[in-house]
């Protein structure tokens, strides 16, 4: 299929179901990292440790804008600035 192949009803119906199946496994990570998260941010709380760890965030998003996953962002994209 490409993208000037015009899809057919149920093509276009079987997508949607695997975008649904994708949300809901994109639900069910942030869920989980969420989790996490507070397990994080409450041992930080009882040691006194930074909330922020900027050098990993930036490393973070430095993998999502240079193509180290499976997508990219658009070029032109500025990301975030950083004042840390």
């Amino acid at each position: 299929m490409t993208s000037d192949t015009l899809l057919t009803a149920d093509e276009l119906e079987v997508l949607r179901r695997r975008l649904d199946a994708i949300d809901d496994g994109i639900i069910d990570l942030i869920s989980e990292r969420q989790n996490v998260v507070k397990i994080i941010g409450e041992h930080k709380l009882k040691t006194g440790a930074p909330l922020r760890h900027f050098a990993r965030e930036r490393k973070s998003l430095n993998v999502a804008c240079h193509g180290q996953n499976h997508w990219v962002f658009p070029t032109g994209w500025r990301g975030i600035s950083w004042k840390h």
